[in-house]
């Protein structure tokens, strides 16, 4: 629950900035949320969340794979 809240705040981050054409979105696996497939696709609610979005939005985005420990300083 934490990781959507963390990653609705990046939106949020994007939409006041307006000139974001990328939006890098921290991603850690998290079974059934978050998860790479063998193929390098990502995959989960989240994902499929942002995909949403980015059908009203064109926005795009960017995964960047780390801990969950490291999503607050890093992003």
């Amino acid at each position: 629950m934490a990781m959507l809240l963390l990653a609705c705040q990046s939106l949020c981050f994007a939409a006041e900035t307006e000139k974001a054409e990328v939006l890098r979105v921290p991603f850690t696996e998290v079974e059934g949320l978050m998860e790479t497939a063998e193929d390098g696709s990502r995959h989960g609610v989240i994902v499929d969340y942002f995909s949403g979005i980015a059908k009203y939005t064109g926005w795009k985005y960017q995964y960047i794979d780390t801990e969950p420990g490291r999503m607050v300083t890093e992003f």
